[in-house]
C-alpha cells in the first residue's frame, strides 16, 4: 500500500485494553538501554525496589496535541522489583506475579506485564529508570519515572529534571526534506521519492517528540518516545482500529523511520530517511549472504505465568542488504519455525548495534517481534534479545548467541 510507507510504520490493530494512570506499569516489551547524560553506557544496578514518581504521555486528539504531566503527589505507589537470578537473566515482580528477562549487555527485554499490551522500553539515568512506553488504549505514548525512593521520600521528589530539556537536534517548526523512500518488495525495490516525503516537527517534549509525516498522498501525525540517546518508539493512527508503528533513529542531522509488515500480503521492509543525507550511514555489504549458527533460549509467558523454557540451535542469515542506506533483511531460523526480520544498522564503538522488526508464523498464530542486536567490528559475532506478541497475550522472549558459520 502507498500509505504505508509514509509513516514508514507497522501497521497494526490496536489493543482493546486501557492503561490507566493509577497503574501505569511495565508492558509488552522492555528494553533496558542504560546511558549516562553524555550518551555513553554504563553499568546496570537495577536489584531492589524502584517507585512509580511522575508520569507524562503524548498523542493527538481531533488533530491536536495533547502532552500531560502528573507528579508524586498525583500517582499511586507503585513498585517494580528487579532480581538477579542467573547470567543475564533476571527476575521482575509486579503484584505478586514475576516475569523473566533476558539481557545483552546493557539492554534487557521482557514480555507483557498484567493485562497491559503496549511496547516499553527502560534507560537508566543517573539514579532513575524512565519508563518509555506506547499507551494502549489510543495512538499516544508515555514516559514513566522510577526511583529508588520510599514511601514518604517520594512525595518529596522533584524528578521532572531527570528528562533534560533539549531539542534532541530538532527544532519545531522544522521541516526535514526525504532523501529515502523505499519499499522493498519480492520483485525489487520500489522508489516513492517522487511522492514529495516531508517531516515537520510538531512540538518537542522532555523525552516526547510530535511530528508529522506528509507528501502528496497522506498527511500522518505521530507520536515518539525516547528509548536510547539515538532511537525512538514512534506511532500514529492509520485508519479506525489501526497504528502505524515506526523504528526511528535519529543521529547527525538524519531521521531514519524504518518498518516490517505483513499488510499487503506480502512480508515487506519501508524505509524513510529525511535531512542531511550527507551524514547517512550504510550497512557494509559483506553481510550480504553471510549465515551465523549458535543457540537461543526462549520463554513463552501469559499473565504473569511462565508456560515453558525452550533451549536449542538457532542460524541466523542476511538476505538483502542494501549498501546504498543502512537496511536489511534477514532470516531466523529455528526448529519452532522460521522469522522474518527488516532491520536498520548503525555504528557504534565496538561494532555495530540494530533495532529490527518481524512477523512470523507459529504454530498457526501470527507474531510481530521486536529485537536489539549487536554485531562485532569484525563481523564474526552477533547477540540478540527480543520479545515477540500475537496481540492476545501471549508472548515469547528471546536470547540468541551466533557465530560466523565456518
Amino acid at each position: 500500500m502507498t500509505e504505508q510507507i509514509d509513516g514508514a510504520g507497522k501497521l497494526r490493530k490496536a489493543s482493546p485494553f486501557v492503561v490507566a494512570i493509577a497503574a501505569v506499569v511495565l508492558v509488552l516489551f522492555a528494553s533496558f538501554i542504560v546511558y549516562n547524560g553524555n550518551g555513553g553506557q554504563q553499568e546496570m544496578d537495577l536489584d531492589g525496589d524502584w517507585h512509580l514518581i511522575a508520569y507524562a504521555e503524548g498523542y493527538y486528539e481531533d488533530g491536536n496535541i495533547v502532552y500531560e504531566e502528573y507528579g508524586p503527589k498525583d500517582l499511586p505507589d507503585k513498585v517494580v522489583t528487579f532480581e538477579t537470578i542467573g547470567d543475564g537473566i533476571y527476575s521482575m515482580h509486579l503484584d505478586d506475579k514475576e516475569y523473566i528477562c533476558v539481557a545483552n549487555n546493557n539492554t534487557m527485554m521482557t514480555g507483557g506485564v498484567d493485562e497491559f499490551t503496549s511496547t516499553s522500553v527502560l534507560t537508566k539515568i543517573g539514579e532513575a529508570i524512565v519508563v518509555s512506553s506506547f499507551l494502549s488504549d489510543e495512538a499516544g505514548v508515555a514516559s514513566t519515572i522510577l526511583e529508588r525512593q520510599d514511601s514518604e521520600d517520594r512525595l518529596q521528589a522533584e524528578s521532572r529534571d531527570v528528562l533534560a530539556e533539549e531539542s534532541y537536534g530538532l527544532n519545531e517548526g522544522g521541516v526535514y526534506e526525504a532523501f529515502i523512500a523505499n519499499q522493498y518488495t519480492k520483485d525489487g525495490i520500489v522508489d516513492h521519492l517522487s511522492e514529495n516525503r516531508s517531516l515537520t516537527i510538531n512540538r518537542v517534549e522532555p523525552g516526547i517528540l510530535f511530528y508529522n509525516s506528509h507528501g502528496d498522498q497522506t498527511d500522518l501525525d505521530f507520536v515518539a518516545v525516547r528509548i536510547s540517546p539515538n532511537d525512538w518508539m514512534a506511532i500514529s493512527n492509520y485508519d479506525y482500529g489501526t497504528w502505524l508503528i515506526d523504528m526511528v533513529h535519529i543521529e547527525d542531522g538524519v531521521v531514519y523511520t524504518a518498518s516490517y509488515d505483513n499488510t499487503n500480503g506480502d512480508i515487506e521492509l519501508w524505509q524513510v530517511c529525511y535531512g542531511d543525507e550527507s551524514k547517512a550511514v550504510k550497512v557494509p555489504s559483506s553481510l550480504l549472504g553471510k549465515r551465523y549458527e549458535g543457540t537461543f533460549n526462549a520463554y513463552v509467558e501469559e499473565d504473569g505465568e511462565v508456560l515453558r523454557s525452550m533451549d536449542g540451535e538457532v542460524a541466523i542469515s542476511f538476505d538483502r542488504v542494501d549498501s546504498s542506506t543502512n537496511v536489511m533483511e534477514v532470516t531466523l531460523y529455528t526448529l519452532e519455525g522460521d522469522s522474518y526480520m527488516g532491520a536498520m544498522l548503525f555504528p557504534n564503538g565496538s561494532g555495530y548495534s540494530f533495532y529490527m522488526e518481524s512477523v512470523y508464523d507459529n504454530s498457526g498464530e501470527t507474531f510481530w517481534g521486536y529485537y536489539f542486536g549487536t554485531i562485532s567490528k569484525d563481523l564474526k559475532k552477533i547477540t540478540t534479545i527480543g520479545t515477540a506478541d500475537n496481540a492476545d497475550g501471549t508472548y515469547m522472549i528471546f536470547k540468541n548467541d551466533f557465530k560466523l558459520a565456518e
